[in-house]
């Protein structure tokens, strides 16, 4: 997309505002100081709105998708929190389109000329004396092919935003610098693709093959990756904020300093997933399977673990503050230092459990199974135990559980505290329209005749 220096003026300062507007819900929100500001907050987001309606009035995502939907029984929290979401989808979506454009304004002149060259190509060929070749080339148009798909293809600096790429064959491609947002790639073959400083954020890659892909600074936020297959992959540096992976499989997947906050990961296979400084943070991940995972140090506060199979995972020092984890496996989980203050722990399954030294403070127990668990200095203070199953388990001082034994002595509660809000799942992204595909040529076989009856292919 190109776009004027006077759209794009007015969209920086457009982005410079939508930011502030951004970065002041986010800290109302995370400082508890949303009251009194709902209405106004709402107010400055629907006047930036409808300003970059107007520059882009044709874009559906912008001038309908992205609407508040506002009603007089909201409350001011619920009022800043949609703001605060609209306005980072919209901040994405915008940084995108600037991105884009960067591109298309660099590569435009080249591409004419690419372009002339082969309009003076099919020029000279038409001007030959044989009649054949006239005949033979008179309706084909000759151009250079730009959209160099196929598998082991190599994408440099290409711009492929809004493509219609379904069921496209790109195993081993490599994509670098390329912008893809909003790509559908829905059913294509990446098989051991690689991407680095590629733009994802948008794209629909619904049940793709990514097994043994790898990802480095790789922008994917808002993505679509529902049922993708990407077992055996790479990720570093990557950013799958409010990112779709619903049933994806991410078995021995290894990542680094990837960013899966307000993701959906509901029934994602992640058996065997090694991670390290990871955000799970607000994620939806009900019946999620990470067993036998490594998940050390990874932040999964206000997470969705509802139902989750994380049996013999590492989780040492990994933070579940106020995360739901109803009913959740965790047997044999290493859990040592873990975080596990104000969590919903209602009817999990914790046999065998290293809870060495781990936070349990306020944190609901209901019905848990932790027969055999080490919870040895763990803090359980104003933590909700009833009908919690200890049998052998090592209490916080060090003693083995008997039933008899004085419960009060560790600061439990007999109120339960209330439970953790479950976070919301983030919103799809609309795929392009089918059968958007530029720069796709014919390629034909030409047989000639010339003077001496001998063929010859084109």
């Amino acid at each position: 997309m190109i776009m004027t220096e006077e759209t794009q003026a007015k969209l920086n300062q457009y982005i410079q505002a939508l930011r502030a507007l951004h970065r002041s819900a986010e800290q109302a929100i995370h400082t508890n100081t949303v009251r009194g500001t709902g209405r106004m907050t709402v107010k400055g987001y629907n006047g930036l709105h409808q300003r970059i309606s107007a520059l882009f009035p044709d874009d559906f995502y912008i001038t309908d998708s992205l609407t508040l939907e506002i009603d007089d029984e909201m409350s001011e929290e619920d009022m800043v929190n949609q703001v605060a979401y609209a306005a980072n989808q919209l901040l994405i979506y915008l940084q995108g389109m600037t991105h884009e454009s960067r591109k298309s304004n660099e590569w435009a002149d080249d591409v004419q000329d690419l372009k002339n060259l082969g309009a003076q190509l099919r020029d000279q060929i038409l001007n030959l004396s044989k009649n054949t070749i006239r005949r033979a080339l008179s309706n084909i148009d000759i151009d250079i092919d730009l959209d160099d798909t196929g598998s082991g293809s190599n994408f440099h600096e290409k711009n492929l935003s809004g493509q219609d790429l379904t069921g496209a064959d790109l195993r081993k491609a490599r994509f670098q610098d390329c912008t893809m947002r909003n790509t559908n790639l829905t059913d294509a073959n990446l098989k051991q693709a690689r991407f680095r400083d590629v733009d994802l954020r948008a794209a629909v890659l619904i049940n793709a093959n990514l097994s043994g892909a790898t990802f480095h600074d790789v922008l994917a936020e808002n993505a679509d990756l529902s049922r993708s297959n990407l077992s055996g992959g790479k990720l570093n540096d990557v950013n799958l904020h409010s990112a779709i992976l619903h049933g994806a499989n991410l078995s021995g997947v290894r990542m680094h300093d990837v960013i899966l906050s307000h993701s959906d990961l509901t029934e994602v296979n992640g058996s065997g997933i090694n991670t390290r400084d990871c955000q799970f943070e607000s994620a939806v991940m009900p019946h999620a399977n990470l067993s036998g995972g490594h998940l050390a140090e990874a932040n999964f506060a206000g997470a969705d673990l509802t139902g989750a199979i994380l049996s013999g995972a590492n989780f040492s020092e990994a933070n579940f503050e106020q995360a739901i984890l109803r009913g959740a496996n965790l047997s044999g989980a290493n859990l040592r230092h873990a975080n596990l203050s104000g969590a919903d722990l209602t009817d999990a399954v914790l046999t065998g459990a290293n809870l060495n030294d781990a936070n349990l403070t306020g944190t609901l127990l209901e019905g848990a199974t932790l027969t055999g668990a080490n919870l040895n200095g763990a803090h359980l203070e104003e933590a909700y135990i009833e009908r919690a199953t200890l049998n052998a388990a090592i209490m916080p001082d060090g003693q083995p559980y008997t039933r008899n034994m004085d419960m009060a002595h560790y600061a439990i509660t007999q109120v339960p505290p209330t439970p953790p809000t479950p976070p919301m799942p983030p919103v799809p992204p609309v795929p392009p329209a089918p059968g958007i595909t530029e720069h796709k040529k014919k390629r034909v076989e030409i047989h000639i005749e010339d003077d001496d009856d001998h063929s010859e292919i084109i």
